[in-house]
């Protein structure tokens, strides 16, 4: 890889972790400036990176306004979650029983984050799919929903016993995965207005 090419696919990891970590409020516009200064680069591979975020979703580019952290809204987060529901049911189709130790990456006396938990959990039920594309979808998804998954964090006490249940179901009750699937979409589709409020207050 030349130094130019690793220099970009450096700045645009760099910026992507920013964009997923929450670090731009919804709709806040992003400066090309102010990241190529923070990641002592040129303003090309940083407005490079930012159009491939652009092409991923996570960021929004305006005529004449130049780039956006994504604005968030009930009915694109209800889209979000219906499809990540499809994906994952696709997955799970695909890829029959599934290793329960894959399923539950951590530790049960482990304290993990409840967004970066969930994120692994569908990870790793892609990975179950042996689906290039399936993998992808669910990794972009997984992009997308960190703003939604940190907000369900602070809304659900019961988070990361829900999500440890729902592994347990996938990787042990196959008749029982469809609806357990189903169940958890449910809840976040039930309560997505105040998801997004959540959201917007982070």
């Amino acid at each position: 890889m030349s130094a130019i090419n690793s220099t970009g696919e450096r700045i645009y990891r760099a910026i992507k972790r920013q964009v997923v970590a929450g670090e731009f409020r919804p709709a806040e516009k992003i400066d090309a400036r102010i990241l190529a200064d923070q990641h002592g680069a040129s303003l090309t591979p940083v407005r490079t990176a930012l159009h491939r975020l652009v092409g991923e979703g996570l960021v929004e580019a305006h005529p004449n306004e130049g780039f956006h952290a994504p604005a968030v809204s009930e009915p694109l987060l209800h889209d979000l979650y219906v499809w990540n529901e499809q994906v994952l049911q696709a997955a799970r189709r695909l890829g029959g029983d599934t290793d329960p130790q894959r399923l539950i990456p951590l530790p049960s006396d482990a304290a993990p984050d409840p967004a970066a938990f969930s994120a692994r959990l569908f990870r790793a039920v892609a990975l179950g799919s042996g689906n290039a594309i399936c993998l992808s979808a669910v990794e972009t998804l997984n992009d997308r929903l960190s703003a939604a998954r940190a907000a369900e964090a602070r809304l659900y006490d019961d988070l990361i016993s829900e999500i440890q249940d729902l592994a347990l179901v996938l990787s042990r009750s196959p008749d029982q995965a469809g609806r357990a699937i189903v169940g958890y979409h449910r809840r976040r589709l039930r309560d997505a207005p105040q998801i997004v409020r959540l959201i917007h207050r982070l």
